[in-house]
């Protein structure tokens, strides 16, 4: 069942091998923030050579969680013919895609004509229902948080875009053109970028070894994280502005992100341990109940 505020409609336009492909953002408004309330995931998506990629990006919204994984259901949901594809009230119902340990997946053309049953003409929504693994329960959170959708004709037409580019480049006379001053620019600005992206991500992992040493949890937790952190596509020939960009922006949200996951932990590794005493032994275990024979120290 859908849950939630009517969708926001953004567009965002990707320029691939110097073609203009389309794909539209779907952007629920979140319900207030709950303390007991597990965090959800918002789900943003791009276009790649062969088909979309969609990523998760973990919302808390208050509350401690002890973790000790993450992993996330990709569900999706086709648009009812002739509905407005900007209300989740226009899709049917959610069905299970895939279930990864990364908070990224990649579907091809081909893949997602397969889920809508082959409906060249069809509109796909998908979300990312994150599954918080705690010892041996899990938890998850389905109600709140952000979808996005991409139409096949769109996929498709980039997709034939970027393969006739690579036709006519491979065709092409063997030159080297005069790099224009915008050409230049580009090129500055993305070293720039790149450059950037790399010392953030060296950040990010400088970061997740310091505070490894708080405890087991802490480091099994951050260094899960970890493995979701966004990297620049791998693709054959050189990445574009866009998708150097789009890997920028979710470096940053990650970040943001896990470093609220950090204190988050941390927080909840002090408040699970408790001072006790027996006679004129003091130690500090962890929990809330002292062993047998000990009484807690006020």
């Amino acid at each position: 069942m859908w849950v939630g505020n009517p969708i926001i409609l953004t567009m965002i336009k990707l320029r691939v091998l110097a073609q203009v492909a389309i794909i539209s953002l779907v952007v629920a408004v979140a319900p207030s923030a709950h303390a007991d309330v597990p965090p959800s995931a918002s789900t943003s998506c791009s276009l790649t050579d062969a088909g979309a990629r969609f990523s998760a990006s973990i919302v808390f919204s208050g509350g401690s969680w002890t973790l000790t994984g993450i992993n996330y259901d990709w569900q999706y949901a086709l648009l009812n013919p002739g509905q407005n594809p900007s209300q989740t009230s226009s899709y049917g119902p959610r069905t299970l895609a895939k279930s990864t340990v990364a908070n990224g997946v990649d579907f091809t053309y081909e893949e997602l004509l397969a889920l809508a049953n082959g409906n060249a003409s069809a509109s796909i929504l998908f979300v990312s229902i994150p599954k918080l693994i705690m010892g041996t329960t899990t938890v998850t959170n389905s109600a709140i948080g952000q979808g996005c959708y991409v139409g096949l004709s769109e996929v498709l037409a980039n997709k034939n875009s970027v393969a006739a580019a690579k036709a006519a480049a491979a065709a092409a006379p063997q030159s080297q053109p005069t790099p224009s001053s915008n050409a230049l620019v580009d090129a500055l600005f993305m070293k720039g970028l790149l450059d950037d992206i790399s010392a953030k991500q060296n950040n990010i992992k400088a970061m997740v070894l310091k505070f490894s040493g708080v405890s087991s949890t802490v480091s099994a937790n951050l260094n899960k994280m970890l493995l979701g952190m966004p990297q620049l596509p791998k693709k054959e020939g050189s990445l574009t502005l866009d998708e150097i960009q789009s890997t920028y922006d979710d470096l940053l949200k990650f970040s943001d992100n896990i470093n609220i996951f950090r204190d988050k932990l941390i927080a909840s590794e002090q408040k699970a341990k408790v001072v006790c005493a027996k006679g004129k032994t003091v130690k500090t275990v962890s929990g809330t109940k002292c062993p047998a024979g000990y009484k807690v120290v006020k």
